[in-house]
């Protein structure tokens, strides 16, 4: 046991060093730091079909996302950026990478929802959006049956109260977790919707 303890304080504090560098290193230029990481350790499970996308390719098809996207933030002050198999979020780093360069501000003009079914992948997904800054809702569910699990706001999305503008969900309809997070910064809400301060007294 004393030899693998020995083995393994090394290990993360090499690889903690490596996060903190890749916080340092691309604070101002997105940088999927953590997906390098993950593929590092290859924690990746390609038995589920489970492949991570270079980061030199997620800024390719990010610029090719964000072809004409000035128009549609001229039209409605924001866009939203929906990615149903989301994994660390290479692919929306790339994408806010691309509108950066338009000289468009992701933090007040685009909200993105990130779905994946790997609680892994949803909480290194969320980390790297939050760090970023970005305004995001990245939920832990099935994209295709439609399913829920559990949804994290990030500190930008609910700051700026981005519930208000744009409710980001798969579905039509009030999503129980956005009515909960309404009645948390707006207690009136809860009262004059429910009669109740929260969705859950109802």
């Amino acid at each position: 046991m004393a030899g693998q303890t020995e083995f393994n304080v090394p290990i993360r504090a090499n690889y903690h060093g490596v996060f903190l560098d890749g916080l340092r290193d691309h604070a101002v230029e997105f940088y999927d730091f953590l997906g390098e990481l993950y593929g590092e350790l290859e924690l990746g499970n390609e038995k589920n079909g489970q492949f991570f996308t270079l980061d030199t390719i997620a800024k390719f098809m990010g610029q090719i996302s964000a072809e004409g996207i000035e128009d549609a933030v001229k039209e409605k002050g924001f866009v939203t950026l929906m990615e149903p198999a989301s994994g660390i979020g290479s692919m929306i780093l790339g994408f806010l990478a691309a509108i950066k360069k338009k000289r468009l501000d992701y933090k007040t003009q685009c909200a993105v929802l990130a779905v994946d079914n790997d609680i892994r992948c949803v909480h290194m997904c969320y980390i790297q959006l939050a760090l970023y800054g970005v305004p995001a809702v990245v939920q832990h569910g099935d994209s295709l049956a439609l399913k829920t699990y559990s949804r994290w706001y990030t500190p930008v999305y609910i700051m700026d109260q981005w519930v208000w503008r744009y409710g980001l969900t798969m579905t039509e309809g009030k999503d129980f977790e956005n009515e909960r997070l309404k009645c948390f910064q707006q207690p009136m809400y809860g009262f004059i919707v429910y009669g109740f301060p929260s969705p859950e007294a109802a």
